[in-house]
């Protein structure tokens, strides 16, 4: 969501032994932005429209773990929790994040590739996205249908399932269950995400 926001058009995702690292192209951060939207715990600091905007994925990304860096630009933040420092750094073209996992996270990097994988297949980024070096193209895609004032409506062949996919910016967000759907049945949400979502997302 961060990179979408940042206008990314290529992002990397790498798993190694005890270690996951994020980057993007997108245009990266200032110091002072890094402080207000990644760096302080709670609230956000998203422009009227974007996806997210409600603070909780620095806590999931940065927060819960036994360490982070944050690079983004010619700023660099290690920290662990709460508590961080800015170190030297040369300069990133986009934005940077190293996570080391708690011992309790059970990380497997073959497993978190696998979720991964599994959740992009709901997907449809404009840009490109690489896991350990492959490049992902297997995103999902229905025939657009109609467009409606607050979302775009795309409907594909028929289908057991009963639920209606939710999308924003091409980024899935949840399923929504509609009885006697017999359909693949999408949307791509318009608007600004703050009026369309709640912070659950399903609401």
């Amino acid at each position: 969501q961060n990179s979408l926001h940042a206008g990314a058009t290529k992002i990397e995702f790498i798993f190694d032994q005890g270690l996951m690292t994020f980057k993007d192209n997108g245009q990266g951060m200032s110091k002072e932005r890094m402080i207000e939207a990644m760096l302080t715990m709670g609230g956000s600091f998203k422009e009227s429209g974007n996806i997210g905007g409600f603070g909780k994925a620095k806590n999931l990304l940065l927060f819960c773990h036994e360490s982070f860096v944050l690079h983004s630009l010619d700023t660099c933040a290690a920290g662990e929790c709460l508590n961080y420092e800015f170190v030297p750094c040369e300069f990133f073209n986009g934005t940077k994040i190293e996570i080391v996992p708690t011992p309790d996270f059970s990380y497997n990097r073959i497993e978190q590739e696998n979720k991964l994988k599994e959740f992009l297949l709901k997907c449809n980024l404009n840009c490109q996205v690489f896991i350990n070096g492959q490049r992902f193209t297997h995103w999902k895609t229905l025939p657009f249908c109609r467009s409606l004032d607050w979302c775009d409506l795309l409907v594909g062949k028929k289908s057991d399932s009963c639920y209606m996919d939710v999308y924003k910016n091409g980024l899935w967000m949840f399923n929504s269950y509609i009885r006697d759907l017999d359909k693949e049945v999408a949307i791509e949400v318009k608007g600004n995400s703050l009026d369309v979502f709640t912070q659950s997302r399903d609401g």
